[in-house]
């Protein structure tokens, strides 16, 4: 079974628990006493995503200064000779670390502050600056300058520097469609004069440009099919756009469009523009402005019915990490709506506290949410022995202060896009749909207050009533007594959510609002058994089930839910083991 001391820790006592130590550097002799220090924790986010489409990669590397605390980035102000670390994430999850010898020790008594930026440049002087070129843009990643300067306050007892990077160059997207025969499977896009050379102040987030040097520049490209392709450069912000030329060059003609909009590159900003290309020349059809970050879809065949404009997710809901193995990333897109909520839980909530950490804060669940569909998509939750216990569900309908209605809105997640079955279930009744939470009630147990936090608008869905207390129920009973017998540090991990059809049956709440009818729950687990990390799948129609039905004739595998909904499940899992992992559905396991 997994061992996984972390579970019940938070990461920042971790750091203090693991990093903790007295100094090796006290002089022999000199009679001082050794200091008390906490290693500095280095964790980020990519506020949207990097110009490679993605979050972080394994092995980036950022740069990173320490500052005393409240002080501007110089040479005096500097906190230990801090000056442009290079830490690096080896499993492109954000957690990065320093090279050796390179790590930042924080004492109790002194406060920093810290400026970091991505990709790491060896070389940079004592004026703070970086140099910018854009004139090859084959490779998009080396010019697509990040910066991060929110970190600010950490010491020994608060050692985790949480860094939000924000894009700090602007970007030029072109789209082009061939409208003939005309085959752009080949097709080359350069744009001009544009300027090619700037200068990037780690002091105070500002770009200035070197002289007027310009030059025309090859875009990249970053899709390209006979009917349709993308290209993209990154240019410096203040980059004047009208007068730009763009020249398509393709089965040996050129044609060439001239820039007319009156306006400036933005930073952190995306300007758009889609063509129309044939064999007699080049057609804008339309000009937008959006977030760096969304991706954009594969052209698709003027001849088939076209899409509307690429939606531009909301930053509160385009976040795609996983921070612990139960939780999700999304590959394909078509959760762009989502709302994502980790629900962290008092540590007294849960029946044992941990020694080095009582009254601290554990995970209980995720809620990848659906703003459209007004319920989760999936909700990412552990099971293990202190999360159960012997509170009882139906101590709720004796409880005076919730009138045996512990229902509430989720945190997290607007009030305007949850359901209202706080009083009563949904409607129309003859549906039989049921509130069916995704973390069970009987899951967390341990305590009345955890037990609470099951009862989120944002943790159920429309589920069958019959099919919700018959096969549905016999699998969370495992997973609860799983918890039950579990040993101190074993963990189960579990996923389950809905699946959604076109023009499905509604239902609504008291004021009318409604939200589809899921076709389908679903359930994935992960454990190890003897050692050796096993997994299933569940799913299982929302209708009533057949006469006799048990829960195992509903088995499918990891691999198969992974293909439907377009996630990869349980990150954390060894690469060269996962495929075989995901591929495991034998119910007598479980």
């Amino acid at each position: 079974m997994l061992k996984e001391k972390s579970i019940f820790i938070s990461l920042a006592i971790t750091a203090l628990i693991v990093f903790s130590c007295y100094s090796c550097d006290k002089k022999k002799g000199d009679g001082t006493t050794p200091q008390e220090y906490t290693v500095l924790q280095v964790q980020s986010n990519i506020n949207t995503l990097k110009a490679s489409e993605t979050s972080w990669d394994k092995g980036d590397q950022i740069g990173l200064f320490a500052m005393k605390s409240s002080n501007e980035l110089s040479s005096n102000s500097l906190y230990n000779r801090a000056h442009n670390l290079p830490y690096t994430t080896p499993n492109g999850d954000g957690y990065f670390l320093p090279n050796e010898k390179g790590e930042i020790r924080l004492l109790p008594n002194e406060r920093i502050d810290l400026i970091s930026y991505y990709p790491y440049q060896q070389q940079v002087g004592a004026d703070y600056k970086l140099r910018i070129n854009v004139s090859d843009q084959s490779d998009l990643t080396k010019i697509d300058l990040l910066y991060s300067n929110n970190a600010r306050g950490l010491n020994a007892s608060q050692p985790k520097g949480n860094l939000q990077f924000n894009h700090a160059m602007s970007q030029l997207q072109i789209s082009a469609m061939s409208t003939d025969e005309t085959d752009l499977s080949a097709l080359k896009v350069t744009v001009g004069d544009v300027a090619t050379e700037g200068v990037f102040d780690l002091a105070t987030g500002a770009f200035t440009t070197i002289g007027a040097t310009k030059a025309k520049v090859t875009m990249h490209t970053s899709q390209s099919i006979p009917k349709g392709a993308t290209f993209h450069a990154i240019l410096l912000p203040s980059q004047e756009l009208k007068g730009l030329t763009y020249t398509f060059e393709v089965g040996g003609k050129s044609f060439t469009y001239t820039e007319k909009e009156a306006k400036e590159l933005q930073r952190g900003k995306r300007a758009r523009r889609n063509f129309k290309i044939s064999a007699n020349g080049v057609e804008l059809i339309n000009a937008t402005i959006q977030i760096i970050g969304p991706k954009e879809k594969k052209p698709q065949d003027p001849a088939q019915p076209q899409p509307g404009p690429t939606p531009t997710p909301p930053a509160e809901g385009y976040g795609n990490k996983a921070y612990y193995m139960e939780q999700v990333l999304i590959q394909n897109g078509y959760m762009e709506d989502r709302v994502i909520h980790q629900e962290d839980s008092p540590d007294s909530f849960f029946k044992g506290t941990t020694i080095n950490n009582p009254g601290g804060k554990r995970r209980n669940y995720t809620i990848y949410f659906s703003k459209n569909n007004r319920q989760p998509y999936m909700v990412a939750y552990p099971m293990y022995k202190h999360c159960v216990g012997t509170f009882q569900r139906s101590e709720w309908k004796k409880d005076k202060d919730w009138r045996g209605d512990p229902w509430a809105f989720g945190p997290g997640v607007g009030e305007e896009y949850q359901m209202d079955v706080r009083k009563r279930s949904y409607q129309p009744r003859e549906h039989n749909m049921s509130r069916g939470h995704m973390l069970a009630s009987q899951q967390r147990t341990a305590s009345k207050a955890l037990n609470r936090t099951t009862y989120y608008m944002t943790n159920i869905v429309p589920q069958e009533q019959s099919q919700n207390a018959g096969i549905w129920e016999r699998v969370e009973s495992r997973e609860k007594t799983f918890a039950e017998n579990a040993s101190t540090l074993d963990t189960l991990y579990v996923v389950c959510g809905p699946t959604f059809a076109p023009k499905a049956s509604q239902v609504n709440d008291k004021n009318n609002k409604k939200c589809p009818i899921p076709t389908h729950t679903w359930k994935v687990l992960l454990k190890k058994k003897a050692g050796k990390w096993i997994s299933i799948g569940f799913k299982m129609p929302n209708e009533k089930p057949a006469e006799g039905s048990k829960w195992y004739e509903y088995t499918c595998t990891v691999a198969e839910l992974e293909k439907e909904l377009g996630v990869k499940f349980f990150p954390f899992l060894p690469e060269n083991e996962a495929a075989a992992i995901k591929s495991l559905k034998n119910s007598n396991d479980w």
